[in-house]
């Protein structure tokens, strides 16, 4: 899912002009593409009085690693970091900002360590970046990212975050432009070895980073995909410098090579990282209950949006599935089991698009190609080869499993709906547990249907207000046994 640049190929374009380190104040990527919201969520935001002026990639959760240059010599208090910024001009809620209190400086290159005034939050729009301990070999490709300029001798940087795919150049390439003796001002000093060149030489215009890039990460993807959880991902550069104004006829730009700092930025965040925090508590033990629910936290959805779970009344309507594989809004009868206080061990089920939260008792439909031979299973039966149905917005469509954990979270809520089904967390699931079939279960609650058609509430709808009522308790201490010895003798759910 990356998104990279569609470059001309034309006739080989030789630059004069100068790459002049440090003149990067403010700006952004010249024939880049805007990324997409959570692509770079190690990107930072290095700001100066409140103006932007460089990026930046955090490596650990109190250090963001950018280019010395962009961090001035006297006051610490002038500058800010931003994590999870994606439109400059708008605040998106992801946004997490901090002061500075040390900068440490590598002595051999243009490369800069910030410590942060408080420790990063970790979640899906800020993350650390892995750093590399070997150099991309020539003509791999790379992806670049920064807020940098857009065109060519004028001030323009993006408002939305830039992206770039460049192949690493040769030094040879490079030191044509670096150490032209035409160039306005002199030659400059050919690439180092500390450094790696970042171009295309087909090219007939400029389409590289630019000011403002200046800090930014260089990363290198495996399987050309810029999303961190589908391949490896390396930072490799650090952009230091590039072609003063950025003109039309400059190919090439220079960052800093990672793996030639790696020890000493190891090193540096060993010696300067805050103590970690304690440990917090143990948590309660988990519950021992074999029924199947959901989390607090799970989301359904009603007529007027999606809710978590433990908001859910009886009588509420909550999307749910029917017996024509519909999808239509049920009402909800009662709670077959809901415990608000408890502390549970659940199953996290995740596909692409979405993750499910449900305890491993649970009945949760897979489903095949046709829809003709779909069926339910326990959570904690689900394997990697199984399908789940996943609702997205009118429509539902299969999607494979692709990673399955453990873990414990609050409340225990198991809503009963009319179609004995429920979209939690945007997966059809059944409504039941602790019964090898969902279509026996659904049988077995007939009465409780029955009687809210009729009267429009059940006698158990508002009592207990935690724990089972007694139906399904009485149902899952007498026939859940004997269905589950001898129900399959009677019943065939294919």
């Amino acid at each position: 899912m990356s998104i990279t640049t569609s470059m001309k190929v034309a006739g080989c374009l030789l630059v004069l002009l100068t790459l002049q380190q440090g003149a990067w104040g403010r700006s952004r990527i010249i024939g880049g593409f805007d990324a997409y919201q959570g692509q770079f969520p190690y990107m930072a935001l290095i700001k100066n009085n409140s103006a932007f002026n460089c990026g930046g990639s955090l490596v650990h959760e109190y250090f963001v690693l950018t280019a010395s240059h962009c961090i001035g010599h006297n006051n610490l208090a002038e500058y800010r970091v931003v994590l999870g910024e994606h439109t400059r001009s708008t605040s998106e809620g992801n946004e997490q900002e901090f002061s500075i209190d040390l900068v440490s400086r590598n002595p051999s290159s243009d490369v800069a360590l910030v410590r942060l005034s408080a420790r990063a939050t970790i979640n899906h729009f800020v993350q650390t970046v892995e750093l590399s301990t070997t150099d991309p070999v020539e003509g791999k490709v790379l992806d670049a990212a920064g807020w940098g300029w857009t065109q060519s001798h004028i001030f323009s940087p993006a408002d939305i975050l830039q992206t770039i795919s460049l192949p690493r150049a040769s030094k040879e390439e490079c030191d044509v432009q670096l150490t032209h003796p035409q160039l306005p001002g002199g030659p400059q000093p050919p690439l180092q070895s500390n450094e790696i060149c970042l171009g295309d030489n087909t090219l007939t215009e400029y389409n590289n980073i630019c000011h403002g890039d200046s800090g930014g990460p260089v990363v290198e993807v495996s399987m050309g995909s810029m999303n961190m959880n589908a391949g490896v991902l390396r930072q490799v550069g650090i952009v230091t410098r590039g072609t003063y104004d950025c003109p039309s006829q400059a190919l090439f730009s220079v960052s800093a090579s990672v793996a030639s700092v790696k020890p000493w930025i190891s090193d540096t965040i060993a010696q300067h990282a805050p103590a970690p925090p304690p440990p917090p508590p143990p948590p309660p033990p988990p519950s021992s209950s074999s029924s199947g629910c959901f989390p607090s936290s799970s989301m359904v959805e009603t007529p007027e949006g999606k809710v978590p779970m433990e908001m859910i009344q009886h009588g509420d309507k909550i999307l749910a599935m029917n017996s024509n594989n519909q999808l239509v809004y049920s009402d909800v009868i009662m709670f077959l089991h809901r415990e608000p206080s408890s502390h549970t061990e659940y199953y996290t089920i995740r596909t692409e698009e979405t993750t499910l939260h449900v305890s491993g008792h649970h009945l949760v439909r897979v489903a095949s190609e046709s829809m003709e031979q779909d069926t339910y299973k326990y959570a904690k039966d689900v394997t990697f080869s199984d399908k789940l149905l996943v609702v997205n917005g009118t429509k539902y469509e299969l999607s494979h499993v692709i990673g399955i954990d453990k873990g414990t979270e609050n409340g225990l809520y198991a809503p009963l709906t009319a179609e004995g089904t429920v979209v939690a967390d945007g997966v059809v699931a059944s409504c039941y547990a602790s019964v090898w079939s969902h279509e026996i279960a659904h049988f077995s609650m007939a009465p409780v249907r029955a009687w809210y058609q009729i009267f429009g509430f059940t006698t158990m709808s508002d009592s207990p207000t935690e724990g089972i009522p007694w139906y399904p308790n009485l149902l899952l201490q007498y026939a859940q046994p004997l269905v589950n010895k001898y129900g399959q003798i009677f019943y065939n759910t294919n």
